[in-house]
Formats: C-alpha cells, sequence, structure tokens
C-alpha cells in the first residue's frame, strides 16, 4: 500500500505539491479556453442573427418604398380636376 503524505519526505511533498499546481493550471488553462470558445461562438451566432434581421428591415424598408412609389403613380392627383 501506499505511504501516507505525513510518511513522506519534504522533497517527496514538494514534489506532489508540483504535480498538483502543474494539474490544476492545466486545467484551469482548459476552462479559460472552453469559455474563451463559448464566448466567440455565441457572439458569432448573435452577430449573424443581427445582420440577417437588418437585412429583413432592409428588404422590407425597400419594398415599402417601391409600393408607396407605385402607389403614388397610380393614384389621382388630389390637387387638380378634385370635386369641391
Amino acid at each position: 500500500m501506499g505511504r501516507s503524505r505525513t510518511d513522506l519526505s519534504a522533497d517527496e511533498r514538494g514534489e506532489m505539491d508540483a504535480a498538483i499546481i502543474a494539474v490544476l493550471g492545466t486545467l484551469g488553462g482548459v476552462i479559460i479556453t472552453a469559455a474563451g470558445l463559448a464566448t466567440a461562438t455565441l457572439t458569432a451566432r448573435n452577430q449573424r442573427a443581427l445582420a440577417d434581421a437588418q437585412a429583413h428591415r432592409e428588404a422590407r424598408k425597400t419594398e415599402l418604398v417601391e409600393r408607396r412609389t407605385d402607389f403614388a403613380a397610380v393614384s389621382p392627383s388630389t390637387t387638380s380636376g378634385a370635386r369641391r
């Protein structure tokens, strides 16, 4: 069986502490990288959605302007020849 931590020499405890610190540092780096990737993914999705919404608004605006122009060209003028 293995020895308990209290049975280890100071050098052996120091090596274990360094190994634990290295593992924790690596895990911390993995967590930070994962958070960065998640943030980048969510940001990209949000920007694509905003760009799509803006394109839809612009298309709708263009369509409304065309309808107004067509309506104005077809409808009779209210200033000339209006009945009283």
